[in-house]
């Protein structure tokens, strides 16, 4: 799946979540040390979210190493995201790429055991969610439905019904 926000769109995260420096790393005087961050599944999942997790951890200056594409199955403890960069540029992304991914991917994750539920009654059901989510998420919202294998039933009230 490809990212669904502007860079433009990630750097407000960021800029909302660190609005001047990361004052733990400048704290603790490691932000030019190197590192690695990981995040691993902790239950069966469907993953999502991860293409903007990876975009943020680069415009913060890191490099994503491996990545699995949103809308894949993952079973427990399989690897989803891997960054290295100095602590600073990880510390920063850490917290807003894991929000991304955690949120997004319950989403996904609900949706497609609704999904396969209802399958497993009818094979030809459709599963159609509303276009209604909490304001400024209807993108990311709309990714996980599609993620988890359902559609939406429109996008917008200036689409016919």
């Amino acid at each position: 799946m490809k990212n669904i926000f502007s860079d433009e769109a990630i750097a407000q995260l960021i800029e909302e979540d660190v609005p001047y420096f990361d004052l733990t790393t400048l704290g603790l005087g490691i932000c030019k040390q190197q590192g690695a961050i990981e995040f691993y599944s902790r239950h069966p999942m469907v993953v999502c979210a991860t293409e903007e997790a990876a975009r943020v951890f680069e415009l913060c200056g890191a490099k994503v190493q491996y990545q699995v594409e949103s809308g894949f199955k993952l079973a427990p403890a399989e690897l989803i995201l891997k960054a290295t960069g100095s602590a600073e540029a990880l510390h920063i992304a850490w917290r807003i790429a894991l929000n991304l991914m955690e949120y997004a991917s319950g989403m996904a994750t609900r949706t497609n055991s609704l999904v396969i539920a209802a399958h497993e009654i009818d094979p030809l059901v459709a599963i159609v969610c509303t276009r209604k989510a909490f304001p400024n998420t209807r993108k990311l919202s709309m990714k996980a439905v599609f993620a988890g294998g359902a559609v939406p039933h429109r996008l917008g009230l200036s689409e016919p019904s």
